[in-house]
């Protein structure tokens, strides 16, 4: 499942925010891109399910997560495996709910 919108911020290369939208977008993700508010208005606001940034952008980022209200936001670059652009589902089956007896739940 994807994470869902990133805000691209990217990086000290001039290819780096078009890298960053293509793998956001690659991914099923929706990339989200500075227009005329500042780094970290746009970082402040709800609505972020994450962070892409690349250079001297990474420092800016760090620094207004770290000051951000609300959820804790990941930081990923360009540069990551797939897997950190998507959300993790873990299901589990609660054996002592269900008497105990695990031979009980093998045909699930």
């Amino acid at each position: 499942m994807p994470r869902g919108r990133l805000l691209c911020l990217g990086g000290d290369n001039p290819n780096a925010l078009a890298r960053q939208i293509e793998r956001v977008e690659a991914t099923g993700n929706q990339a989200v891109t500075l227009d005329t508010v500042t780094t970290q208005a746009r970082i402040a606001m709800q609505g972020i399910d994450g962070i892409i940034a690349g250079g001297a952008m990474r420092k800016l980022a760090t620094t207004a997560l770290a000051a951000r209200e609300g959820a804790i936001l990941p930081l990923l670059s360009a540069e990551d495996a797939m897997e950190r652009f998507f959300l993790e589902k873990v299901v589990t089956v609660n054996t002592t709910a269900a008497g105990g007896n695990a031979l009980l739940l093998a045909d699930l």
